[in-house]
């Protein structure tokens, strides 16, 4: 059983296994700085989550509450827990828990990684949007990343995907339509 634990402060006792496997798993360009991470917990909704499993951290699941939409902004199993059906067990959790749409990012599919990971969240129900996606630079100094976007449940990104985009850029990386 994955049990989802809420992170509101970094005196949290997992947070330096959060700062951890959060650097681990993404990019530089694709994480926040990590004092902008720390500002956000208090955010009512945004969701940052310790996974545990039999009461040990396993994973990070960092997610927001938008008006029409669920957004899963970071997802990962901390290296050493791969392979145990510990990401599809928490995602199963976290949709099961959610009346709206969900999005979320992937890279595009220019390697076997990528399409790997594209197939794993389409065997859970995500379907793939074709339209590119810019991620915004987190802060100054970092670059903006091609991705691609995924919805469960629901047709918005095909009936609204500007308004989509816009709402990420606005609420999740804090700038304008770019």
């Amino acid at each position: 059983m994955v049990v989802f634990d809420r992170v509101v402060s970094s005196e949290h006792p997992y947070w330096q296994f959060l700062v951890s496997c959060y650097l681990e798993a993404f990019p530089a360009d694709e994480r926040r700085p990590l004092p902008d991470l720390e500002t956000l917990l208090q955010r009512s909704n945004f969701w940052c989550n310790i996974l545990l499993k039999a009461d040990e951290p396993v994973g990070l699941f960092l997610s927001w509450q938008l008006p029409r939409f669920r957004y899963i902004e970071h997802f990962a199993i901390a290296h050493a827990f791969r392979g145990q059906i510990i990401g599809k067990t928490a995602l199963n959790k976290y949709l099961g828990m959610s009346n709206l749409p969900v999005v979320l990012e992937v890279e595009p599919p220019v390697c076997e990684i990528n399409s790997r990971r594209i197939r794993f969240y389409e065997r859970e129900g995500f379907e793939l949007c074709e339209q590119q996606f810019i991620q915004p630079p987190y802060a100054p100094g970092q670059n903006s990343v091609e991705l691609r976007l995924m919805e469960w449940k629901g047709t918005l990104l095909k009936q609204n995907f500007e308004q989509v985009k816009n709402e990420l850029y606005r609420t999740v990386y804090g700038c304008d339509i770019i």
